[in-house]
């Protein structure tokens, strides 16, 4: 009996390294790289051009370490699907999927390739650093996502990852909106320097007042939230993490919960398909508008 439960507790040691290995690079995307924030100075090579600054030399804070992060989890990721790929430990599925994926990262490749400034393109610069190697780090976070994902205990827990970001944001944006940004505390500051700019720039970078969290615009905050809502939605209305808690409560509330959970997933059950049926309703209705329009102009 002792050698099973030793062995038990090894094979369920090994799992969850296993996962944390496979889950760690999209935990890292979902939490870590939106609160990303350095100093990056460089010069843009865009004076020659009028609309640009006479003053080619620019001081990035939110998107090149943004991107440099992103770039080394796509190499981790890479290899990690190698490894699993050469150990057979691949979850077999339909490839055909991620065909139009492969379009996509083929063409954005050779629309960067021959492109007339594709240094540009493979390196970025001023307000774009999403370089080609970003926009295939994004390709590849999709087939990492279809092969690594196994269960739905995997996407909880990137859920529930994100759901530690998103909180760290919010706390971050409560701090912007009372005209007390987080990023302008000395030692937070001195943290974005790297250690070779610290004694030119310590005390001299300083962050403007404004509700724009750590993703640098306003509009990224908007998307980031738009995106975020049916996230948090299904968290907490989750019935299979309800259930988590049931024992922590007494016998009559845990039927009152139970019963909650249940007829909310009825309530879902119908909002899906009234949400199904109006969307239908409304192509429908965008149709016909585009059709009398189409004939409007044949007629004219």
């Amino acid at each position: 009996m002792k050698e099973t439960s030793v062995v038990q507790e090894y094979n369920w040691k090994t799992a969850l390294f296993e996962r944390i290995l496979r889950l760690f690079p999209l935990i890292f995307i979902l939490t870590i790289i939106p609160l990303i924030v350095r100093v990056y100075p460089y010069y843009a090579n865009l004076a020659q051009y009028p609309w640009f600054s006479p003053d080619d030399f620019q001081v990035d804070f939110f998107l090149h370490g943004k991107n440099t992060a992103l770039n080394i989890i796509g190499i981790y990721m890479l290899i990690l699907l190698a490894l699993y790929l050469l150990m057979g430990s691949i979850e077999k599925r339909k490839p055909w999927i991620l065909i139009p994926v492969a379009i996509y990262a083929v063409l954005a490749l050779a629309s960067s390739i021959f492109s007339p400034y594709s240094g540009h393109a493979f390196t970025g610069n001023f307000e774009g650093f999403e370089s080609i190697w970003t926009v295939l780090v994004y390709c590849l976070i999709v087939i990492y996502s279809y092969y690594m994902i196994r269960s739905a205990t995997d996407v909880r827990i990137l859920l529930y990852s994100f759901s530690v970001g998103v909180l760290i944001l919010t706390i971050i944006g409560f701090f912007q909106a009372n005209n007390n940004n987080p990023l302008s505390i000395p030692w937070i500051t001195n943290l974005t320097i790297p250690s070779q700019y610290q004694e030119a720039l310590e005390g001299v970078v300083e962050y403007n007042v404004g509700n724009y969290l750590t993703l640098y615009n306003i509009n990224y905050v908007g998307v980031y939230t738009a995106m975020t809502i049916p996230v948090l939605l299904f968290l907490i209305f989750d019935f299979n993490a309800l259930s988590i808690c049931l024992p922590f409560f007494d016998k009559a509330a845990s039927i009152e919960i139970t019963k909650f959970s249940t007829s909310f997933l009825k309530i879902k059950r119908s909002l899906i398909i009234a949400s199904c049926c109006s969307n239908c309703l409304a192509s429908l209705t965008a149709l016909s508008i585009s059709m009398s329009d189409i004939f409007d102009v044949f007629s004219i």
